[in-house]
């Protein structure tokens, strides 16, 4: 199985619904060290804490994860990707075209259940129970 980006809407589940599928997914994933953070997600989860208690322990927890940096590469990639999907008529959120680029680029899956991943030609996209 490929290194998974859990997307923020499932990483929502995770601490807001323990008992969710989503979560339980995650869980899974988290304990089979498959996760891996990049920087929209990361910055879009420290935006959801209501305190600076939670802050930092949501900090301390995302620590843990293999961070991947975005590059240079990776932006031309997002490019690309928000240009292929607008000449036909479509459209993705810039913050989930980073997501799918950096996916792209390093061989890894998407965890989401927003549809407009499956938009972006070749991405990855991992299906809960699937090893």
């Amino acid at each position: 199985m490929p290194p998974v980006i859990v997307d923020t809407s499932e990483w929502a589940q995770y601490f807001r619904v323990p008992g969710s599928p989503e979560a339980t997914e995650v869980r899974r994933l988290l304990t089979a060290e498959s996760v891996v953070m990049v920087g929209v997600v990361y910055a879009e989860l420290l935006r959801g804490a209501r305190n600076e208690g939670q802050f930092r322990a949501l900090t301390d927890e995302l620590e843990a994860l293999p961070y991947v940096e975005v590059t240079k590469q990776t932006w031309t990639r997002v490019g690309e990707i928000l240009s292929d999907l607008e000449r036909i008529g479509q459209r993705i959120a810039l913050p989930d075209a980073v997501i799918a680029a950096s996916a792209l680029e390093n061989g890894f899956s998407v965890f989401s259940r927003d549809e407009h991943f499956r938009r972006v030609a070749g991405l990855l996209l991992h299906e809960a129970g699937k090893r």
